[in-house]
């Protein structure tokens, strides 16, 4: 009986010990996608900062055009 006790204990924690292996993966493989979604998003962000830059340059050179008219 004792014997019956300490195997399916045994075969429990080993279950357990799997689920949280996998699990620790999923979540490492959750926070590589998130970081990688980060990083494309900041680029993303330097992508619109630069073309707003250059938007407000060329809305400066055809205010100048327009002050010349």
């Amino acid at each position: 009986d004792t014997t019956l006790k300490v195997n399916a204990s045994a075969m429990e924690m080993s279950t357990s010990t799997r689920n949280f292996s996998q699990n620790a993966q999923n979540q490492a493989a959750t926070i590589e996608e998130i970081t990688a979604s980060i990083e494309q998003l900041s680029a993303n962000v330097e992508i619109i900062v630069m073309n707003a830059e250059d938007q407000f340059k060329n809305l400066e050179v055809l205010n100048g055009y327009l002050s010349e008219l």
